[in-house]
């Protein structure tokens, strides 16, 4: 079982992540998302699972120099052979996207594989449907076959909706979408499972905040410890 390496979060949902999830994380340009994804690849890395970190866009001196703030030591990982970055060109051929990845897989191994993000690609491909239909096969197949945790990033635009994901939705184990609100110059920051299977949750409102030293926080009222007692929109009745 795989691990989402943030307090709290971890106490009411840490156990959706087996072998085998994908895991969509979607949400505006600096709501939180890189920072939980690399916690969980982190908190997974750290206890011998080997995480592989993808990107299209971040730049590998910037995003360890950014971790460090959050007591993430990247580059150590790295050494220890539990932490890889790769970053690969934006292209608009799922085979070779598909290639790349595989190598990737084949090369690392890991058991963690972190895409961020897929928006480029979606974007890419957006009047090729059927090009798109093949790559989020893919990603699903990826997380099935290497019986490890897939974590795909999904960019909303500031003042939009969601990028079409096609069937990705509908196959994701996981779905969390992250939004800040600014209200009398203060930010807010919330968490929204959208999906996660074995749960029957379709969706589940929390509050968190990313804290220097620690990076993303939870803090978990005492019913909600106690109980997991929250507003929730159950799939099955009680």
């Amino acid at each position: 079982m795989f691990r989402f390496g943030v307090e709290g979060f971890d106490e009411l949902l840490g156990d959706v992540l087996s072998p085998g999830t994908l895991f969509v994380i979607a949400g505006y340009p600096g709501s939180g998302k890189t920072v939980f994804a690399v916690s969980t690849c982190y908190a997974n890395a750290v206890r011998g699972h080997r995480c592989a970190y993808v990107t299209f866009n971040e730049d590998r001196v910037k995003l360890y120099r950014f971790m460090k703030n959050f007591n993430m030591d990247l580059e150590k990982l790295e050494s220890e052979g539990l932490f890889s970055f790769r970053k690969l060109p934006v292209v608009n051929d799922p085979e070779i996207v598909m290639n790349e990845l595989s190598n990737v897989m084949n090369s690392v191994k890991p058991e963690v594989l972190v895409i961020d993000s897929v928006t480029p690609l979606i974007k890419a491909m957006k009047d090729r449907l059927e090009s798109r239909a093949v790559l989020q096969n893919f990603f699903y197949e990826l997380a099935t076959f290497s019986k490890g945790l897939v974590i795909l990033i999904v960019e909303k635009p500031l003042y939009g909706e969601l990028e079409d994901l096609g069937d990705i939705e509908f196959v994701a184990d996981v779905i969390v979408e992250f939004t800040y609100n600014i209200t009398a110059g203060l930010l807010s920051r919330f968490l929204k499972v959208v999906k996660a299977r074995s749960k029957h949750l379709t969706m589940v409102e929390l509050p968190f905040a990313i804290t220097s030293g620690k990076g993303t926080e939870m803090t978990l009222s005492p019913p909600l410890k106690a109980g997991f007692h929250c507003w929730v929109l159950s799939d099955t009745p009680p």
